[in-house]
């Protein structure tokens, strides 16, 4: 049987998350340009549970999803007929700050796969990245700019 370990209550997981939206609305300047982008599949969950907090406090953000499977550089891996999710982007995303969200940055291939991709659709002003879990120390060669 496995024994699980509980590392944060609900008490301490919400205020992770409330400090992870705060960091990004600061980093963004406010919400006006800020476009909250999750990572799919759990990327995308904890980009609405912080979007959520974001819009509680200064009302409605623009929000997207990105499925990196068509620029991930181990592709040839995945077999000859990769499950592809759902894109979904805000239409005008030039001179926007966007913030990429992910459950786990470990050694940044995700990130830089949805940064390749976002390129597809626009140029925004500035980007970053959130996430719940990095890696272990001295495995993670990208650093989020949120994290919880």
């Amino acid at each position: 049987m496995t024994s699980r370990i509980r590392l944060l209550d609900d008490a301490a997981m919400t205020r992770a998350l409330q400090r992870m939206a705060l960091e990004i609305v600061e980093r963004a300047g406010g919400t006006s340009r800020l476009v909250l982008v999750g990572i799919q599949r759990r990327g995308v969950q904890l980009a609405d549970r912080i979007a959520r907090l974001i819009e509680a406090a200064h009302g409605p953000i623009r929000q997207g999803k990105l499925d990196i499977t068509l620029y991930r550089d181990d592709l040839s891996a995945i077999g000859p007929r990769p499950v592809v999710g759902e894109t979904s982007l805000p239409p005008d995303i030039d001179g926007t700050v966007v913030t990429l969200v992910d459950d786990v940055l470990y050694t940044g291939r995700t990130i830089r796969a949805a940064l390749d991709e976002f390129a597809d659709f626009g140029r925004p002003a500035a980007s970053s990245s959130a996430s719940w879990w990095t890696g272990a120390a001295g495995s993670c060669r990208s650093t989020p700019t949120s994290s919880g």
